[in-house]
């Protein structure tokens, strides 16, 4: 099972990696939507144990894949929002079950992420 990392900044992806080495979970990384369309399209549902999606992507089209990805995964496939109290509303309204409104507090996130998917 793997965790899918939504964000154009690379630093992110490898600190949350290093984070759950040793945890079960692999990480992929999509440093863009396009990139992480292609990632969801291709993978099977219980293939991924959690997405977490930097709203700042261009918002509307974050919005978008987010309520795409619902329809495509399911309810059971936890969606994280990192981004501004703002933007983290409205990617729960698409579809995101939980929320982290820094995404640069590693700790928060790979908290959240384990007790998640635990």
């Amino acid at each position: 099972m793997f965790v899918l990392i939504i964000d154009d900044e690379e630093m992110i992806g490898r600190l949350i990696k290093k984070q759950l080495t040793g945890t079960g979970l692999d990480v992929l990384m999509a440093g863009s939507l396009e990139d992480a369309a292609l990632l969801i399209g291709r993978c099977q549902r219980e293939e991924i144990a959690a997405i977490a999606v930097e709203g700042i992507l261009g918002n509307y089209n974050v919005y978008h894949l987010v309520k795409e990805a619902r329809k495509d995964l399911g309810p059971n496939v936890p969606i994280i929002a990192m981004s501004d109290a703002v933007t983290n509303r409205l990617l729960m309204e698409a579809g995101c079950s939980h929320q982290t409104q820094a995404k640069h507090q590693v700790a928060e996130l790979i908290k959240s992420l384990l007790s998640i998917t635990a």
